[in-house]
């Protein structure tokens, strides 16, 4: 059950309630008196509140932490109604680490990923395929792309993560702005630092990026290089091959979706199994979205190319 703000759930007397009352933000405590502001309390110490596994998580959930004084205090930083619910935040975590680590999953949690996206190419035979591996792997290095090769010569790229676009105020995290400029050097042919300056001169803004990271579109290019020369060039092969193993990827799922809409409403072990996997179909079927664009657009190139 959920702890309510001045409510009788959780809180046991009025010790119990005035402590309930007093994680309550810029709420009025039941004695009518404000609370004051809150100091943060940062560092890598841990505590065990059992209280607080009886809030139900919500993603985003302002709060704050108080230590000193013989106790702990705790507070939501948003008005809270009296016998509205208390919300915990465990944190940033979409549904794969709060099912994996506490237990439970969120429905429709913006912070859902699909993890583990790997592609990959075979190296050829001769000099030239020699050539042309050795210039993938400078590449994927000089950019700082994670991969490895197998004994065979096989080439395989990633882990890569996928997820939406996250909410204003979350991190992205999971690409560096460096790498962001190593990935847009490498598609528009020029030197990263070059392109940086152009774009401050110029007072271009960063094109947000989608469920697709740009460290996979980039290797998808790498993999499509088949000139050293040349360099990366991404086709419609590669994005074939980025389809396929997303739609695999979507049908590996056990459960049907609409026996998963069912459970996903109840709160048990069955239930947050149906969230977590509501979420992977989400995502991944916003990255087929976003590979369907991709395919459109550099099947009209070719056709350009192809009247030209």
């Amino acid at each position: 059950g959920a702890v309510q703000r001045g409510g009788a759930e959780g809180g046991g007397g009025a010790e119990g309630e005035g402590a309930l009352a007093s994680a309550a933000g810029g709420a009025a405590a039941p004695s009518g008196e404000s609370v004051g502001p809150c100091t943060e309390i940062a560092g890598t110490l841990g505590c065990l509140l059992p209280l607080y596994d009886m809030m139900e998580h919500r993603c985003g959930q302002p709060i704050g932490w108080e230590a000193g004084g013989g106790g702990v205090r705790f507070r939501c930083r948003e008005a809270v109604a009296p016998g509205e619910a208390l919300h915990n935040n465990y944190g940033p975590k979409g549904n794969g680490e709060l099912l994996f680590t506490y237990g439970f999953a969120s429905a429709e949690n913006p912070l859902d990923s699909v993890e583990g996206i790997v592609v990959g190419c075979r190296k050829g035979s001769g000099r030239a395929a020699d050539e042309l591996h050795a210039a993938r792997l400078q590449c994927l290095a000089e950019h700082g792309v994670p991969h490895g090769e197998e004994k065979e010569g096989t080439l395989r790229i990633g882990p890569f993560s996928l997820h939406e676009p996250l909410p204003e105020g979350h991190e992205a995290g999971h690409i560096s702005h460096e790498a962001r400029g190593a990935v847009a050097a490498a598609a528009g042919g020029r030197q990263g630092g070059e392109g940086e300056e152009a774009g401050e001169e110029e007072g271009e803004e960063e094109e947000a990026e989608g469920v697709l990271p740009r460290l996979l579109l980039f290797a998808l290019q790498v993999i499509g290089m088949d000139d050293p020369l040349a360099g990366p060039c991404l086709s419609l092969d590669e994005l074939d091959l980025l389809r396929a193993s997303l739609e695999a990827r979507l049908r590996s799922l056990p459960s049907s979706e609409a026996a998963d809409a069912a459970e996903a409403a109840q709160f048990s072990r069955e239930g947050y199994c149906a969230a977590y996997r509501a979420g992977q179909r989400r995502v991944l079927r916003a990255a087929l979205a976003e590979v369907a664009v991709l395919e459109g657009s550099a099947d009209g190139e070719a056709e350009g190319e192809g009247e030209d």
